[in-house]
């Protein structure tokens, strides 16, 4: 027997981004425009954004582009330059230590590693 299902489709609803602080508020949409646009494989979800411990928590966008770099560093690192770009006040520093010690790194390409020699 096999099963087939077809995905259901949800389009970002900005009302539910109203209560995060500016910077978080730029970052979750930013994350669905660049899915939206086939730039990257997956958005802050949210059920992430549920979890979150208050409307300045970086560690949610912190925990997004660590899943992000395990599917494409590329554009985890690209997401994160793009953050920084918009001058909200969001680096790779301030996501780095938004994360709690015992759970690594973001998982950004690092200049050394992006070259292949």
């Amino acid at each position: 027997m096999i099963r087939r299902t077809e995905p259901v489709r949800v389009d970002f609803d900005p009302r539910v981004a109203v209560s995060f602080s500016a910077r978080v508020r730029t970052a979750i949409p930013a994350s669905w425009t660049s899915v939206r646009e086939g730039a990257m494989a997956l958005p802050i979800e949210y059920q992430a954004m549920i979890k979150a411990t208050g409307p300045d928590d970086l560690s949610l966008v912190a925990n997004y582009v660590r899943r992000l770099s395990f599917l494409d560093p590329a554009g985890a690192d690209g997401y994160v330059s793009t953050l920084e770009g918009l001058s909200i006040g969001i680096t790779r520093e301030d996501l780095q230590k938004s994360l709690p010690s015992n759970v690594g790194n973001l998982g950004l390409l690092t200049q050394e590693a992006s070259l292949p020699f």
